[in-house]
C-alpha cells in the first residue's frame, strides 16, 4: 500500500465488507513493526483509495495520517460510532450518511464480511 506521496505504508491484510449491501467499507492494513513483530492494524475508509493496480493500493492520505488513525478493534467492526470515527479521521462522511457516494472501481474481490 502506498500513501499520497508514494511512500510505503504497509500491506492490506483484509477487507471489511458490509454483508447487507455486499460492499467493501474499509481496508484492514498492517503497518509498522519488524519482521511481523509489533505490527499495528488500522482500518482505512474505502473512500481514501485513489488507484488499485495488480501489486499496489494507493490512497489519498499520508502515512502519518494512517499511523494516527483509531486503532483496529475486531470487537467493534459492526459498531457505527467506531466506523464514524474512522471515516471522520480520514475526512470522509460515513457510508450510511446522506450524499455518500461509493468509490468507483471493483473493490469487492476478496472479503471479510460483518
Amino acid at each position: 500500500m502506498k500513501d499520497k506521496n508514494g511512500a510505503g505504508i504497509g500491506k492490506v491484510a483484509d477487507l471489511l465488507i458490509e454483508q447487507r449491501k455486499d460492499k467493501v467499507r474499509c481496508l484492514l492494513v498492517e503497518h509498522g513493526g519488524f519482521l511481523g513483530c509489533g505490527e499495528t492494524k488500522t482500518l482505512i475508509a474505502v473512500g481514501a483509495i485513489t488507484k488499485i493496480t495488480e501489486d499496489e493500493v494507493f490512497i489519498d492520505q499520508s502515512r502519518e495520517r494512517v499511523a494516527a488513525a483509531p486503532g483496529y478493534d475486531p470487537d467493534l467492526v459492526d459498531d457505527r460510532p467506531y466506523h464514524s470515527s474512522i471515516y471522520n479521521h480520514y475526512g470522509y462522511a460515513p457510508y450510511w450518511g446522506a450524499g455518500y457516494m461509493y468509490p468507483r472501481g471493483d473493490l469487492d474481490a476478496g472479503r471479510t464480511a460483518w
